[in-house]
Parts: structure tokens; sequence; C-alpha cells
């Protein structure tokens, strides 16, 4: 997750934008992506459109979201070692052209994966995040999308938006995450009524503490 201090000076091969999105909703966010399509060119990023139905390794994923997340790791598995990947959903469109990415390329050259919170609730954001051609970035990707495999048989899960906070505990080693992989195997109500999802949501950041740099087997993930 983001950090107001600076970090330390990292590396990158390339940078990339893309957008996920079949062509149901490429067609429905055309503006979006153009928008999308347009800052890069502007700043000397490249731009994918990455549609899941040309990746046929992720099929077995039934939910577009975790096919999502493992079209993206095929997709930058292509890419040079170090490609670094900001990942936007389709219907993102770009309202501030002229501001780059060199803020948060300090952050995600110096580390694998960067995420953000919702300002709102805490909840840590699915929808667009930065990835690294790397070991554990595309592990990373491939152990979220397996998620699909663990949603609850009942009640408001809010697909890979809610796995991703477990995943995170995991990925990252943390202890004291039992108790909220009970929470989430027990989740039984709609999202008419929240106070399941995010007691959730609130166990796993309890357990993450503040947003920060984290270290994995000492090196900065």
């Amino acid at each position: 997750t983001l950090m107001p201090s600076p970090p330390q000076p990292g590396h990158y091969a390339r940078v990339g934008l893309a957008a996920v999105a079949d062509k149901v909703h490429q067609n429905k966010f055309g503006i979006s992506i153009a928008s999308q399509r347009c800052y890069a060119e502007h700043h000397g990023y490249d731009f994918e459109v990455i549609d899941p139905k040309d990746y046929p390794r992720c099929n077995k994923f039934k939910d577009f979201f975790f096919r999502k997340h493992c079209s993206v790791a095929r997709f930058l598995e292509k890419q040079q070692q170090d490609y670094i990947l900001f990942v936007f959903d389709g219907d993102n469109p770009v309202v501030w052209l002229e501001r780059s990415l060199d803020h948060w390329l300090q952050e995600v050259s110096a580390t694998d994966v960067v995420l953000y919170e919702r300002w709102m609730n805490n909840e840590i954001m699915a929808g667009n995040y930065a990835v690294r051609n790397s070991q554990f970035g595309i592990e990373f990707l491939d152990g979220w999308a397996a998620f699909e495999e663990e949603l609850p048989k009942a009640g408001y899960h809010s697909s890979d938006n809610g796995a991703i906070h477990l995943h995170i505990l995991r990925a990252l080693g943390l202890r004291n995450e039992k108790p909220c992989t009970q929470h989430w195997s027990h989740l039984g109500s709609d999202k008419n009524y929240m106070d399941e999802y995010y007691a959730f949501v609130s166990c796993t950041r309890l357990v993450m503490g503040v947003p920060r740099r984290w270290k994995v087997a000492g090196t900065h993930r």
C-alpha cells in the first residue's frame, strides 16, 4: 500500500498500462479505455487491452474477476523481467492527463505489488493495482485467482475484493489469520446486511496493521 515516505531506490525495465475487459465491456467502456490509451501514449507507457478470453489457461475460473487476475499474470509473464504493469478496470477514465505515474513508480519500483485502500471504509481495492513481472508478482496474482475455490458458499463476499484481504495475510505469512479465515468461511448475510462482511474486513486490517512496505523473507514485496 502506498506510503508517504520515499522508498529506497528501485528499478524496472518498462512500464505498461492495461485495461482488463471482454469484448462486450470494451464496447460499453470504450470512452474510458480510449482515455487510458491516450494517457499511456502521452507519457510514453505501453498500453494493452487484456481480454481474458485470449488466455485459455484461465478458462477454469468462472468468476470474471478471478479470471482477470489469472489473465494479467499470463500477459505479464510474457513481458521482459521487471516489467511493471498498472492494471485498471475498463470503466476507469483518466481525468488528469498531465499527471504521470512517477509517484507510484517510485513505490512499485522498490517492491513487487502495490495496492491501495478505499478512503471511506479501509477496504483494500481490487480493481486497480500495480504489479511487477517477478516470481513474487506472478505467484501473487495466481494465488489471488485461486481464491475462487475458497469463496463462501453463502453470503456476500465481494468476490475478488473480499478475497484480496485474506490472500494478503497468507502471501505475507502473517500470524493470527485464522480468526479472519473463520469470518470469511462463515459469511452468510446478503449485501443488504453488510456487518458480517465488514467485520471480516476489519479482522484482516487489524492483523495487517497500518499500511506499509512489507518484507517477505527479508525483501520488500
